[in-house]
Order: structure tokens, then C-alpha cells, then sequence
């Protein structure tokens, strides 16, 4: 973790935990529901509406932004936070779910996805540079890696497919993005699999997000042990 985004375990009972997140928008104290603003705004609240709720955070979406309007748009308008008048910290999924939600328009290879627009029909690629790029560019204060997000079920095949891609979003032409001095970001990369937690869980990542898991459901009780152990002191 670097910069002024730093995580402090507070106090911890068992296998709960609590924590305050603080990032150079305001501290987040953990554990905390995230309101969805996928294209910068939750449907039907207002920026005061949620503080007044008391959300302390919210998310939205790298890839809906990448469509529309354009990450450079919101950039070239102050950032993500100006854009869409909320002055709390901000994380942006990396698109990986709509990896799995609009798979009858996309084509995944090693390279990253390529989407068809269902705006416009527009082809659309999506590399684990390309997403931490436009995250850079909303200026976000979480990011993630481009990740897969799986099925349920899913057969062992293309389980073993997706760990293969896994730790992609280390190689040396991300590295420059999520290294950047001036970016100080927290930058969380997904897990799949507990054998993966320790491999995946490197520098420059500061935290792991376990993706479509409930905690009480069977795979997330046996995912839990490796998960504590890879991410101990960090946020999850």
C-alpha cells in the first residue's frame, strides 16, 4: 500500500474483523456496504441522499464508464468524484463480472475481451492494461485488475482455464500503471482458488476481493483459511 491510502485492523472477534480504510477521499469504516453507481450515479439518490443514508463509499463500474461516456470524458471533466459531484472515496469493479453477464458479447483470449457494444455495436477490447488505465483516468481511489468472473457451476476445465489467467494482471506492462507515484491508490486484486491465494496476493496488490462468494456458503468456509492467512492486516 502507498500514498495516503492506508488500512488499520481496529479490532478483530474470531473470524470478524473491524477496520478503517482511509484513502485521500475520507476514511471507510469496515465492514461497509458499498452503494452501486455503475455509471457514476445510484439510481434515483442523490450524492446527499446517500451521505445521509450513510454510505461512506461507493462503486461503479470501469467497464459501463469505458462505454459511456468515456473514461477520457470524465477525466477531461476533473474525474470520476467531480463528475459525479460525490466527494467520498470511490472503487471501480474492474468489468470482470461483465465478463460472465454479457458473455453472448464478448470473446475472451489471452490478450483481454473483446465486447460488443450493446450500445452501439461497436467493438470494444478490454486488456488488464487497458482497465487499469481507465481507472487511472477516472481516478478512483480503489481499483481492480481485469479479472473472469465464473459461472455457477462452472466444469473443472474451464476452472483451471481461468487460474491459468489469473495472475495476468502482473505482468511487467501493467506494473507502470499500478506503480505510478502520483496515483496513490489501493489496488485489489481478485482470488479464485486457495492454492492461488498466495500466488496471486504479491506486490504492488494491497488487498484481495473474493468475488461472488457468501461467506457462510460452503465454498466460501473452505476458501476462508487461505484467504485469512494470504490477507492478514489487509482489507478484503
Amino acid at each position: 500500500m502507498t500514498g495516503p491510502v492506508t488500512f488499520e485492523l481496529l479490532k478483530t472477534d474470531g473470524a470478524a474483523r473491524m477496520g478503517r480504510l482511509t484513502t485521500p477521499h475520507g476514511a471507510v469504516e469496515t465492514p461497509a456496504f458499498m452503494p452501486v453507481a455503475t455509471q457514476g450515479t445510484v439510481k434515483s439518490l442523490s450524492p446527499a441522499d446517500l451521505r445521509a443514508a450513510g454510505a461512506q463509499i461507493v462503486l461503479a463500474n470501469t467497464y459501463h464508464l469505458f462505454l459511456r461516456p468515456g473514461h477520457e470524458v470524465v477525466s477531461e471533466m476533473g474525474g470520476l468524484h467531480r463528475f459525479m459531484a460525490w466527494d467520498g472515496p470511490i472503487l471501480t469493479d474492474s468489468g470482470g463480472f461483465q465478463v460472465f453477464s454479457l458473455s453472448k458479447l464478448r470473446r475472451l483470449g489471452e490478450e483481454g475481451v473483446e465486447f460488443r457494444s450493446h450500445i452501439d455495436g461497436s467493438l470494444r477490447l478490454l486488456t488488464p492494461e487497458i482497465c487499469v488505465e481507465i481507472q487511472h483516468a477516472l481516478d478512483v481511489d480503489i481499483l481492480h485488475p481485469l479479472d473472469e468472473c465464473l459461472p455457477h457451476p462452472v466444469s473443472f476445465a474451464d476452472t483451471e482455464r481461468s487460474l491459468a489467467l489469473t495472475p495476468e494482471p502482473q505482468r511487467p506492462s501493467v506494473l507502470p500503471y499500478l506503480e505510478r507515484p502520483e496515483k496513490p491508490k489501493l489496488e485489489m486484486r481478485p482470488g479464485l482458488r486457495p492454492t492461488l491465494c498466495h500466488g496471486v496476493i504479491i506486490p504492488p496488490a494491497d488487498g484481495i476481493r473474493q468475488r461472488g462468494v457468501r461467506g457462510r456458503s460452503a465454498l466460501g468456509c473452505r476458501l476462508r483459511p487461505a484467504m485469512d492467512a494470504a490477507t492478514e492486516g489487509a482489507p478484503r
